[in-house]
């Protein structure tokens, strides 16, 4: 029975045991922002106090020295330059630019390599930081995409719209021009078909004016011709009378 109550105690005492040990990793978690912090302004900002002086003096060539002293004593006073080693700047400025491995190792060795929570801890600093600029630069590229994407869609659609409406105008010309085209041969047609016409019924016309004018004549003829005719018989009936009067 004891050992069967001591295995059933066993992972009570295993969780417990996580919990205590979460609670110390907090704890020291906890502690070591401001150790960090001391770091941090140690070394991190002398550094690049240093690094920022030095490309001043290098960015001016005709006296460094003296651009940074007067850069340095503008800055913090003349107490703080009294030590500081001018020649040592420029000698570390003028040799090579170190590598990313070099950093890497100098970094490193500020760091106790014992020391696991202050690794961790720099180490989720540098994977947080790495993921906002890796997420900003992210969205900063989408957002460039959709607003280069929105711009293209408009201009496509500006063109298509002015292509759409060319090609209208362009219809519409052409059908006006064709309609025109047919509106002039139809009135020439017409215009043909009027003056043939015109022709055919000025022909009938003198046609039967000439008919009439034959007629006419031909009645005229045959009134002369009766009238002769009719002078004749008279002439001949009176000739034909005369002796009997005479006789008698």
């Amino acid at each position: 029975m004891s050992c069967a109550c001591a295995t059933r105690q066993t992972p009570n005492s295993d969780t417990e045991q996580i919990t205590e040990n979460k609670m110390c990793n907090r704890l020291k978690m906890a502690n070591t922002q401001p150790v960090l912090e001391e770091i941090e302004l140690n070394r991190v900002l002398p550094q690049l106090s240093k690094s920022l002086l030095t490309a001043a003096g290098l960015s001016c060539p005709s006296d460094p020295i003296e651009f940074l002293k007067n850069t340095l004593l503008a800055l913090y006073g003349p107490d703080y330059v009294q030590d500081v080693d001018w020649y040592k700047f420029l000698l570390d400025a003028n040799r090579c630019t170190p590598s990313p491995s070099l950093t890497r190792r100098s970094m490193c060795a500020t760091i106790d390599p014992e020391d696991d929570i202050l690794f961790f801890i720099l180490l989720e600093k540098a994977y947080c930081c790495y993921r906002k600029s890796l997420t900003s630069s992210c969205f900063r590229k989408w957002k460039s995409f959709t607003v280069q994407s929105k711009r293209d869609t408009a201009v496509v659609s500006l063109k298509i719209d002015v292509r759409m409406k060319q090609s209208e105008r362009r219809c519409q010309q052409a059908t006006l021009t064709k309609w025109l085209k047919w509106v002039e041969l139809h009135k020439m047609t017409q215009a043909a078909a009027v003056e043939k016409l015109k022709r055919l019924v000025n022909a009938r016309r003198l046609r039967r004016i000439i008919a009439a004018w034959n007629n006419v004549a031909m009645e005229s003829r045959r009134t002369k011709e009766y009238l002769k005719r009719l002078d004749m018989i008279f002439s001949e009936n009176s000739q034909q009378r005369k002796p009997d009067w005479r006789r008698m």
